[in-house]
């Protein structure tokens, strides 16, 4: 797993990418990937955006959960799935607002090598 992050803002923001050997793997790694990050959040409430995806190529939510010590904690995930190739995209608060999360969220997009 490649991942990079930074704190602005009061938040976290985290971009992960996992590498599947295949296509097939990786839409099986999307969803454990996925299960494994609302399990660890302690979600309570999921949220799916609008336009959010089919849940198999993209997918993008809200979630409610607490931090380790019980304190309240938001998350907006999105995953994307491209080839064998798994990305997350993560905001953390205790309190999300749309300027926190739209601009990581809503204009993500992919580009391959030598494709445009």
């Amino acid at each position: 797993m490649d991942m990079i992050g930074c704190e602005a803002g009061g938040a976290l923001l985290a971009i992960s990418r996992v590498q599947a050997t295949d296509a097939v793997q990786a839409a099986k790694l999307m969803a454990m990937l996925r299960q494994a990050s609302l399990d660890q959040v302690g979600s309570v409430a999921v949220h799916p955006r609008p336009n959010s995806g089919d849940e198999k190529t993209s997918y993008d939510v809200q979630v409610d959960g607490s931090r380790s010590k019980g304190l309240p904690l938001q998350v907006r995930f999105k995953w994307l799935l491209a080839e064998a190739d798994v990305y997350q995209m993560a905001v953390y608060a205790q309190r999300l607002s749309p300027e926190l999360t739209d601009n990581l969220t809503n204009e993500a997009r992919i580009y391959q090598a030598g494709v445009r």
